[in-house]
């Protein structure tokens, strides 16, 4: 049953039963949470390896120091590479020999696609290492390991072909007819005025017809709004109509037009997963439910029932919580054959009661908050008054600076330091560590705090701000061993308690419930973002670099030289880090005309001929239609989806408590009815007896019972 949850009936933990003991403890140890989490993190760690790494092919061999912490010539980040394949390797076995084999295993595509990746990773290494090829060509694609194993972020990126093929004919292709259109309108406009009228674009030109298609690209996303509108309205006064009319039709439409599109797709790309899985349960709950019906019959009855939730429910061995179970999938076919079994159509319904939670009847938490419900009052207000100073930034007031009589008293230089460092919030984070101890003292109350969800975060809220004031007191002003920017992360960690306020307050509270439960989703397109940003940071780098400095050849000279091209100002590509943030200000749209024009407007490199300088337009158009068109796209739409669903799925939890009030009182209303039926026959009884002749003995008909009456001899 469980591996028809999972989806696994034809591959899962009973298809091993009959089979070597090593299968079933390799498909335990593939499906753990702790193995998949193993796998995503090796992959973190191979994409961030390019850190240590020859940024581009043109380093590629150099013995630069600055690249290995150690200076080790690429053995640390050579070692921790062969370690991340081999996790990556023993993923894929684990599975091939669990799951049939090779041919079993590359009968699914994204199997095949991730052994593909997962060879590739090889061949690469080894001939980098073997000094056969300078470029590593796998680097772009070291994150993609996450969306070939992470199921949620596979489907994901499985969505984008069909949304390209259709972003193309809906929106791509329209939008470059109009571009093109209204280029040649401003080539005639704007590209054939005397040099003392020509407009002053910058790296934007209206000269011939492919500057002006990349200028009006840039146009409809209004990145370039201030010189090329401008300008032209100088110029032509009545060219501010024909800007107009293509902003409207390229920015606000067609943009529109591409948000409509892709939330459609989305929609039935999600319909039809869900409706696959669904058919794919269906038939897997079909095979476990053959299995588990051993009278075959059709039906599973309460023995065999009990059976087997004393298996999927270890924890809870009460035969009245399984008979309420079993009473409660049951209820339709009571009202149909007036018999109690499970049959396939209820067998589903079983997984909802797998999980166990205890729940103590009278707790003795309650009695507890009632008991210290003046220390829970005490510690509102002081959350109120922290709230205050941290707000009016009166918590870094010094006591020094409020008692002056401190200063008189014998310090030593150190304990001056330490003393004129105590603060207003140091005090009210020390009433905080009394009240956590006030808490850990009291054993029940303790217990009860732990039990709730937002209790217990606002008890670590508490732990790790006392915790990073601490260390603030004890590593930066008494040892002063610590930097400034260190120093103002645990300022910001420790005023982290602010949050309290909304984790207290219970409105605030239930919307930022609401709110977090979409972040599993926004963390799913969030590692979809990071995947493409790596891969387009890498392939700029690769691209778009600055070249290796010609007749150099000493280490220091090229570690000062690279060091330099890495702090030159963005946007550029010659380091990791900047390129990243460079294809970022690409996806949020901040100045990515600056990114397009990086290149060009580089004066210290030779100038680009035309076919190079087109197809770095086209990379980066095509970097903008994916990340700032694409993905912006989709996350509207899946946050939108989601919370369409979470509604939902709040007025039908309104719905289900509204049906059970209903059947709550109509039980009460037969119970009541059943007292008075009860009086009134037990008066019509009394009755019958003061009435009738005195017999010794007489059949009195007391009760309708299975179709007839049950009779009852009365003297």
């Amino acid at each position: 049953l469980q591996d028809a949850y999972d989806g696994r009936a034809s591959h899962g933990l009973y298809s091993l039963l009959k089979g070597p003991a090593y299968k079933r403890t390799l498909f335990i140890i593939h499906t753990h949470d702790w193995w998949m989490n193993t796998v995503i993190l090796a992959s973190l760690v191979h994409a961030s390896l390019i850190v240590w790494e020859p940024p581009n092919y043109q380093w590629a061999w150099s013995a630069i120091p600055g690249l290995d912490p150690w200076c080790l010539a690429g053995v640390f980040s050579g070692g921790i590479e062969v370690l991340c394949m081999l996790v990556f390797v023993c993923d894929i076995v684990f599975k091939m020999l669990y799951f049939g084999g090779w041919t079993d295993y590359v009968s699914k595509e994204w199997q095949r696609n991730y052994l593909a990746i997962i060879l590739l990773f090889h061949v690469d290494y080894v001939l980098y290492h073997a000094h056969l090829c300078p470029l590593r060509f796998a680097r772009p694609f070291r994150l993609t390991v996450l969306a070939a194993r992470h199921r949620d972020v596979r489907r994901l990126i499985s969505f984008f072909p069909t949304m390209c093929i259709k972003l193309v004919v809906t929106f791509a292709m329209p939008l470059l007819g109009v571009t093109t259109m209204f280029a040649i309108f401003c080539v005639r406009l704007f590209g054939r005025l005397p040099p003392e009228m020509s407009l002053q674009l910058g790296e934007d030109s209206f000269s011939s017809l492919f500057p002006a298609v990349r200028t009006l690209f840039l146009l409809s996303t209004l990145d370039n709004f201030s010189p090329v509108v401008i300008e032209a309205f100088k110029a032509h006064p009545l060219s501010f109509a024909l800007f107009l009319f293509f902003i409207i039709f390229a920015c606000f439409f067609l943009m529109s037009v591409a948000l409509g599109v892709m939330f459609d797709l989305y929609l039935e790309d999600h319909e039809q997963t869900v409706e696959a899985e669904a058919k794919k349960e269906k038939k897997s709950l079909a095979k476990a439910f053959s299995k588990l019906d051993l009278g075959e019959t059709g039906r599973i009855s309460w023995p065999y029932f009990r059976e087997m939730l004393v298996h999927m429910r270890p924890l809870d061995q009460d035969i009245r919580h399984q008979y309420a179970i079993f009473k409660k999938i049951t209820d339709g076919t009571v009202k149909q054959n007036k018999h109690r079994y499970i049959c396939k159509s209820t067998f589903r319904d079983i997984h909802q009661y797998l999980k166990v939670k205890f729940v103590k009847f009278g707790s003795t938490g309650q009695s507890a908050v009632k008991q210290h419900v003046g220390f829970e009052r005490l510690e509102v207000v002081l959350l109120i008054i922290d709230s205050v100073f941290l707000v009016t930034h009166l918590d870094g007031l010094a006591l020094t600076r409020v008692i002056p009589a401190l200063d008189s008293l014998p310090w030593t230089p150190a304990t001056y330091r330490l003393a004129s460092s105590v603060s207003v919030g140091t005090l009210i984070l020390c009433v905080y560590a009394v009240a956590l101890a006030y808490n850990l003292t009291h054993t029940a109350y303790a217990r009860f705090r732990w039990s709730v969800d937002w209790r217990r975060g606002d008890l670590w809220l508490v732990v790790i701000s006392i915790v990073a004031h601490l260390l603030v007191l004890f590593l930066c002003d008494y040892q002063r061993v610590c930097t400034a920017s260190f120093r103002g992360l645990l300022e910001a960690v420790a005023a982290g308690r602010i949050c309290r306020v909304i984790i207290f307050h219970s409105s605030s509270r239930k919307y930022l419930t609401k709110m977090l439960s979409v972040s599993p989703v926004l963390l799913h397109f969030g590692l979809l973002v990071y995947t493409f940003n790596y891969m387009f940071s890498v392939l700029a780098m690769e691209l778009l670099s600055r070249p290796l400095p010609e007749g150099v050849t000493d280490t220091a000279l090229l570690e000062i030289h690279l060091r330099s091209s890495c702090q030159r100002t963005l946007p550029h590509f010659n380091c990791f880090a900047e390129s990243s943030l460079t294809i970022f200000r690409v996806f949020i749209e901040n100045n990515w005309g600056d990114v397009l024009h990086a290149r060009q407007a580089d004066a210290t490199l030779p100038p680009l001929t035309a076919w190079h300088a087109a197809l770095i337009n086209l990379y980066f158009i095509v970097v903008y239609a994916v990340m700032g068109i694409g993905l912006c796209n989709l996350v509207t739409t899946i946050v939108v989806e989601f919370n369409k669903v979470v509604e939902e799925e709040e007025a039908l939890k309104i719905e289900m408590r509204a049906k059970n009030v209903l059947e709550i009182k109509e039980k009460m209303r037969r119970v009541f009815r059943g007292i008075r039926m009860f009086k009134s026959m037990r008066a019509q009884f009394e009755h019958l007896k003061n009435e009738t002749p005195a017999i010794d003995y007489r059949e009195v008909m007391v009760g309708h019972y299975e179709g007839g009456w049950r009779k009852k001899t009365v003297c």
